[in-house]
């Protein structure tokens, strides 16, 4: 079981965005969870996998400037037609279980 620790599609999203980051020096980005539970979950997991540093409860800094939050879709700063959060300007990464499980139906 545990060969398969780490290859799935939470952890996939994860590797791009800290190629993302580690690409351009200074570049930031938000990583979209269901929940906070699961938002703090993966800035562990983000700063295990990379040269990151968890210096805040849900941002992980890395050591070309760059950084990545973590927060839950459940944010009321979250805004699902336009997948952004209000007044962001840094590239999003949604995580599958958000979009399987609060993604509001198409009307």
């Amino acid at each position: 079981m545990n060969e398969h620790r780490r290859t799935g599609r939470t952890t996939r999203m994860l590797k791009e965005a800290i190629s993302h980051i580690e690409a351009e020096p200074n570049t930031r980005a938000v990583v979209m969870a269901n929940t906070m539970a699961s938002a703090l979950r993966m800035a562990q997991l983000t700063a295990e996998m990379s040269d990151g540093e968890h210096r805040t409860q849900n941002t992980v800094h890395f050591p070309n400037g760059g950084r990545i939050t973590f927060e839950s879709v459940s944010n009321s700063m979250w805004i699902w037609d336009l997948r952004t959060m209000r007044g962001s300007r840094d590239e999003h990464f949604i995580d599958h279980e958000a979009w399987e499980f609060r993604k509001p139906p198409a009307q």
